[in-house]
């Protein structure tokens, strides 16, 4: 099924111009930035890894201002991911081998590969939804720095 391209925020359209003088969806949320990277979720205690990881990403997305406060989950399933792909290529690594025997003494795909095909594909989603791919980052608009005190701003990227 072909979906076609993926909408673009609001915001971008007004900064264009709307040359197709299509209305705007009233009901877009607005996005709310954080002064500073988000701390890790409370989920993540006693994760020191985790932990590193939501610190990493959540920093590198607030610099270059695509973190909002409502994409939090969605950093957590980040870093899940990331989790859940770094043990099974570890897991491969331990066992020395991309196989596995089966009960019938055949050879068939270790199960960790699997599960790390599979964790690399939905990071590879995950980092595009985050404008975290070289082609991604041209299809993301960042959140303005100050649009809580700019009313310029604010009415461009409809935040404050």
């Amino acid at each position: 099924m072909v979906r076609g391209r993926k909408p673009l925020p609001s915001a971008v359209h007004r900064l264009h111009g709307l040359p197709g003088k299509r209305p705007l969806p009233a009901s877009e949320p607005d996005a709310v930035r954080r002064k500073r990277p988000p701390p890790p979720p409370r989920s993540l205690k006693g994760n020191d890894r985790a932990r590193a990881i939501w610190r990493l990403y959540a920093r590198q997305l607030h610099a270059i201002r695509v973190l909002s406060q409502t994409d939090e989950a969605a950093l957590l399933l980040l870093v899940e991911t990331q989790l859940r792909w770094e043990m099974a290529i570890a897991a491969l690594a331990e066992a020395g081998s991309l196989t596995v025997q089966s009960a019938a003494g055949v050879p068939i795909p270790s199960p960790y590969l699997a599960i790390a095909t599979k964790s690399q594909e939905q990071l590879l989603r995950l980092f595009t939804e985050f404008g975290m791919t070289p082609s991604a980052r041209s299809r993301v608009a960042a959140l303005p720095d100050d649009a809580a005190a700019d009313p310029v701003a604010r009415r461009l990227f409809g935040t404050g």
